[in-house]
């Protein structure tokens, strides 16, 4: 079991000039909330972002939106298709319906205007790696109907030295048939092309290995990798009456690459000597279809405002990888030293594994609202998770189920227009990626855990334009590490 216990004291100006060298409605310090972390186009602020929240990530662990509704995200999300995102965590979850003990990542559409536009942005990425963005939008139909796209293509550099160039594009279409009822179908994809492996150093005992320069490369060129990631779904929001709400999704999420290589550097002395190895691995895919349908009623009793949600949300995901070619040593060498192989004509692949998982949730929720006193939320879920894995050869297949009971409570009291503190407790069962390139089961899907998290803290709004939040939290999951035989495992 892996404990996570941390104190956080962070503070937000909202400063009213949108930064240089971005599009001027861009600007993710107006339009952040609070610093947990929200993200306006290239630009980030806050204390969290998609891919670390308290320590982990709420991508790998499934913990992703998109305009509030689930998504089993396995593509990469493109700037192209979303104009930004939102941490879910802490307080900024309060209210927030079914959150996640290690938070949730909220992506936004990019949206249509009431006039065309064209915008275009060129620059350089870390490294100096060049970038154009294309964007556009163009309304057709007033604000009942339009669409927005954009394409982009960089040439991406890395502090390890390794290079890849990635090509994306999104088209967004809005349509609005009344005052109540809107409809987002969309499409994005991420390609990448020759990317190359960053080396993966495994030290002899335990001690640091010497320093590489950055910007250094001295894996083989060679080993690279092609990449496809598509994203496409539809989302629906409808208001029925004064007090009813529908939010549904169907989403289609899928990664794959021909190939895919690991380049070790083991057993790797204290004087920086090191064995060079390198392991290919045939093409992967992964493959989820997914969505949520969600009904909500809210009613006004006085100064209080009390809302109901029942939610199913659904997720299918196949999966194939592993078959990995025996490692080919490519000699003794020091740490750092670029020294060319050729590559093989063949790779002799092994059978590949392939799984399936099939998730199920039925959760109910309450929040209420007393204005100036206080906030009040309550949900619990059922989830229904299985997985199927058919391994290679006459193994017999293998096969996982849990149904579990998760549960959230949070609460905050308002003492002040200014001052509040709140606190929370959330159970959650959450995915744990993939096993890491220098596993001897690498890029297997690992199980799912269950999860919690408790927190508590304290806001208190210094002026309009600044907030200042302090808080605690104990987060606890199960340890994933290398076993005697390098088998990354619980």
């Amino acid at each position: 079991m892996r404990r996570y216990i941390g104190v956080a004291t962070v503070g937000m100006a909202a400063l009213a000039t949108p930064a240089e060298a971005q599009r001027t409605e861009d600007n993710a310090v107006t339009a952040a909330e609070d610093a947990f972390g929200t993200s306006i186009g290239n630009e980030t602020i806050g204390l969290y972002g998609s891919s670390q929240v308290r320590g982990f990530s709420p991508v790998t662990a499934g913990n992703v939106r998109i305009e509030g509704v689930y998504l089993d995200r396995q593509g990469y999300i493109a700037n192209r298709l979303v104009s930004g995102s939102t941490i879910r965590v802490g307080l900024s979850a309060q209210g927030y319906p079914f959150p996640a003990p290690t938070g949730i990542v909220d992506y936004r559409l990019r949206t249509v205007g009431d006039r065309p536009i064209l915008s275009v942005v060129a620059g350089n990425f870390a490294y100096g790696a060049p970038t154009i963005e294309v964007d556009g939008q163009l309304p057709i139909l007033g604000d009942r109907l339009g669409v927005a796209a954009g394409a982009s293509i960089a040439r991406e550099e890395y502090y390890d030295g390794a290079n890849a160039t990635y090509f994306r594009a999104a088209i967004i279409p809005r349509w609005r048939p009344t005052d109540s009822i809107e409809v987002m179908p969309y499409w994005s994809t991420t390609i990448g092309k020759n990317e190359e492996v960053a080396p993966t150093i495994v030290a002899s005992g335990p001690f640091v290995p010497p320093n590489v320069p950055r910007r250094h490369y001295f894996g083989q060129e060679w080993a690279a990798k092609d990449s496809v990631s598509t994203n496409a779904g539809i989302i629906a929001k409808a208001r029925v009456g004064a007090n009813w709400s529908i939010v549904g999704g169907i989403f289609r999420s899928t990664f794959e690459n021909e190939e895919n290589f690991a380049q070790n550097f083991l057993p790797t002395t204290p004087g920086g000597l090191t064995r060079a190895q390198v392991i290919a691995d045939p093409g992967q895919r992964y493959a989820s279809t997914s969505g949520e349908l969600r009904v909500s009623r809210s009613f006004a009793d006085g100064p209080r405002l009390h809302t109901f949600h029942a939610s199913v949300r659904a997720r299918r995901l196949d999966s194939r990888y592993g078959g990995a070619a025996a490692p080919i040593d490519l000699g003794e060498r020091q740490l750092g030293e670029a020294r060319s192989a050729p590559r093989p004509a063949t790779f002799a692949f092994g059978e590949q594994t392939i799984d399936h998982v099939r998730q199920t949730t039925f959760g109910v929720a309450y929040e209420g609202r007393w204005k100036g006193l206080g906030e009040l939320s309550l949900g619990i879920q059922r989830a229904d998770y299985s997985k199927t894995i058919d391994l290679p050869g006459e193994l017999p297949d293998a096969r996982d189920r849990d149904r579990p009971w998760l549960f959230n409570a949070s609460a905050a009291v308002h003492f002040t227009d200014r001052l509040a503190a709140y606190g929370s407790y959330t159970r959650g069962l959450e995915e744990s990626g993939l096993a890491p390139n220098n596993a001897a089961n690498r890029n297997e899907a690992l199980p799912a855990i269950r999860t919690r998290q408790a927190d508590a803290g304290i806001r208190w709004t210094m002026s309009p334009t600044m907030k200042a939040v302090a808080g605690v939290f104990d987060v606890r999951k199960p340890y994933f590490t290398t076993d005697g035989a390098n088998i990354f495992t619980i």
